[in-house]
């Protein structure tokens, strides 16, 4: 029996506009009705501007964050944090000062330019509508601090390279220290960088671990790159019919779209099943 839910929200448990609606926050509702347990695994931090339309994030649901750098339990006590290491982000630095990364750490967001100046870099190279008006809304309702007020462990670090040229300098650099980074942006412009051997898979061992479930007690559910490993190790994993075709390959089964809401009706029907038997 499924004893634990745990999603991927953009492009997975979330609709086509980001948002929570009425079908995702009943499946959330219900799951912790019947006594189970919910998670999210997600690339999200979880600060204010990332929590933008997610009505469901206060009931009490454990949090895989940062592609599975932190990780809380449902009273938002920390399980695990895993830090980048500071001598690999100096040399991070050093090579790539071009480069407009934004630096994350549990309390917040942390930029190397002023804000103006760090949306202008992250726009400068090559315009992508969709990137643009995300970094327009980071720009007006993210809370970025300078790099060198920073107190904190540097969890995931985050950029977007417009130039190809560059990011292919960028990728041969990260696969050269894949001993202390890894890369789980979706594509070859945007990366997502945590601490090696971290992503959504090892976040949610410690969630079983917190929980002392097993992995036959666990539904997964993604649809991008840095949901490959979670759904590859977990038996029972499903992915929404918009999902990347590396993902619909791995999975168990591929549902409705998240236009429709797949996930979340997969949750109701799954503990609707689990109710009568």
């Amino acid at each position: 029996m499924i004893k634990l839910f745990a999603t991927d929200l953009d492009g997975t448990f979330l609709n086509h506009l980001h948002r929570s609606d009425k079908w995702s926050e009943r499946a959330v509702k219900e799951t912790l009705a019947q006594r189970k347990h919910f998670a999210i695994a997600t690339g999200r931090h979880l600060h204010p501007n990332h929590r933008v339309g997610l009505k469901f994030i206060d009931e009490p649901i454990y949090k895989v964050c940062m592609n599975g750098a932190l990780v809380l339990t449902p009273s938002n006590h920390i399980i695990s944090e895993q830090r980048i290491d500071n001598v690999f982000i100096q040399l991070l630095n050093q090579t790539f000062p071009d480069i407009a990364f934004e630096y994350v750490t549990r309390r917040g967001v942390y930029i190397s330019r002023s804000n103006w100046k760090h949306f202008v870099k992250l726009n400068s190279d090559k315009l992508i509508f969709k990137y643009v008006i995300k970094h327009v809304i980071a720009f007006f309702t993210g809370n970025f601090k300078h790099i060198s007020e920073c107190q904190e462990p540097i969890l995931k670090i985050d950029c977007y390279v417009g130039n190809s040229e560059r990011a292919n300098d960028l990728c041969t650099f990260l696969h050269q220290h894949t001993n202390k980074c890894h890369n789980a942006g979706p594509n070859k412009h945007h990366f997502e960088l945590t601490a090696a051997h971290v992503n959504k898979q090892t976040g949610l061992m410690h969630v079983l671990a917190d929980l002392h479930l097993s992995e036959n007690e666990v539904a997964v559910y993604g649809n991008d790159r840095n949901d490959l490993e979670m759904l590859t190790y977990f038996k029972e994993s499903f992915a929404p019919s918009n999902a990347i075709v590396s993902v619909k390959q791995v999975v168990k089964e591929v549902l409705d779209s998240n236009k429709h809401n797949g996930v979340a009706k997969h949750i109701l029907q799954t503990l609707k099943y689990n109710k009568h038997n």
